[in-house]
């Protein structure tokens, strides 16, 4: 290799955190919990709750409309009943 006259040379030289086995343990630890497992428990817990309040509007939907053609059925009737 040819080395130009005053060009720095730089050796990666592993640091005290690099030689220890346990950061690099508590790093994939920590990105598991809070990069993975935190946000699939923020997911799931929003699905559920998403899930139970459509399932409650199309319940609501369904007896408001029920009660809304009961209600127009009344009323049609009783428009009759004084027009006769």
């Amino acid at each position: 290799m040819d080395v130009d006259a005053g060009g720095a040379h730089y050796f990666q030289v592993p640091g005290l955190l690099q030689r220890h086995g346990t950061v690099d343990q508590t790093y994939y630890a920590l990105y598991l919990v809070v990069g993975i497992l935190l946000p699939l428990a923020v997911l799931a817990y929003s699905n559920f709750f998403l899930i139970r309040a459509v399932r409650n509007s199309r319940r609501m939907r369904r007896q408001f409309h029920t009660y809304r053609r009961r209600l127009l059925l009344l009323l049609q009737t009783s428009k009759k009943t004084y027009k006769t």
